[in-house]
């Protein structure tokens, strides 16, 4: 048999070999010259020193320690000239100058020169129609006169507000009953309010609000209020008797009037017509404050516990 068709062991063909991927060897950083390191640290080192220096001179400098008091700074209340804010010409980021121990006292000449400003606040009496708050100057610096044509219901509304406020109540009437132990009531102490027959005295000594309900004629002849004291007088009917107890009042209050007694307001303080008609119209728990041909009305609004223990009692 031939061999003709027979393939050569090293003929038979081999599949050629692929060659494998070498990853390439990662880069190897240079050494850095030690010279060279130590000049990068020197150059740091430098702006580290240059910045805390530039620090330390923005601070402000350290008071010295001489014993001695620091000189007052210019301008403010002790010198003349003009006072500039702490805040001027300093740049934005910058703390406040250290405090100088001296520099913040002042005078009693400079101390009498403050005082505050806005208008004057007093007891907190109602609101209006427009819901303003009405406050009034219960006591004074000069002697006052107050008025109210009523029931003593707003009358104790005001000596329980007075009272809240530090101020002094003494109450001279003809029903000391209806007063008693009011005071133990709205202070917890019998030392701020006394009750005393028409006729009776009290010693005086600080803001006090004295209350006369002694008829309709007002008090027979009290003595006249010195400053930070007020005298209310509460007429229960209002007659031509009780007209120069209204005229001298600085603050008079009305509840609900007869056609009777708002004539006689209407004549007294010359009002229009329409306002001494709305005299007899006005609610239980207002009041008018009344003045020359001027009629206010006031809501006393009563707290939860003076609704409690002081009730609504309309005229």
């Amino acid at each position: 048999m031939s061999d003709r068709n027979s393939t050569p062991a090293a003929a038979v063909l081999r599949p050629a070999s692929v060659p494998v991927p070498v990853e390439p060897e990662a880069a190897v950083p240079e050494a850095v010259p030690e010279a060279q390191e130590r000049a990068e640290r020197t150059v740091e080192a430098a702006a580290v020193a240059e910045a805390l220096g530039a620090a330390r001179a923005a601070l402000p400098a350290a008071v010295p320690d001489s014993g001695a008091p620091p000189p007052r700074p210019r301008g403010t209340v002790y010198q003349s000239a003009p006072w500039q804010s702490p805040a001027a010409g300093r740049r934005p980021g910058r703390g406040l100058p250290a405090l100088r121990v001296g520099t913040h006292t002042a005078s009693a000449t400079a101390l009498d020169l403050l005082a505050p400003k806005g208008s004057t606040a007093g007891l907190l009496l109602g609101r209006d129609r427009e819901r303003r708050p009405v406050a009034v100057r219960l006591v004074r610096p000069d002697p006052t006169r107050m008025a109210v044509v009523g029931s003593d219901w707003p009358v104790r509304i005001l000596a329980f507000r007075a009272l809240a406020l530090g101020i002094r109540v003494d109450v001279f009437t003809t029903n000391q009953e209806r007063w008693r132990g009011f005071g133990e009531w709205a202070t917890g102490s019998g030392g701020r309010m006394r009750v005393h027959p028409p006729d009776g005295e009290a010693v005086v000594v600080e803001p006090t609000l004295s209350v006369y309900d002694t008829g309709p004629l007002g008090p027979g002849v009290p003595p006249e209020p010195g400053p930070w004291q007020t005298r209310l007088t509460l007429l229960r009917g209002l007659t031509g008797y009780g007209v120069p107890v209204l005229q001298e009042a600085r603050v008079a209050l009305v509840q609900r009037l007869s056609a009777a007694e708002a004539e006689i307001v209407g004549r007294t303080f010359r009002m229009p017509g329409p306002q001494t008609l709305a005299l007899q119209a006005i609610e239980p728990e207002v009041v008018a404050m009344v003045g020359p041909a001027s009629v206010r009305e006031v809501w006393l609004t009563p707290t939860a516990i003076e609704r409690r223990h002081l009730g609504v009692e309309p005229r």
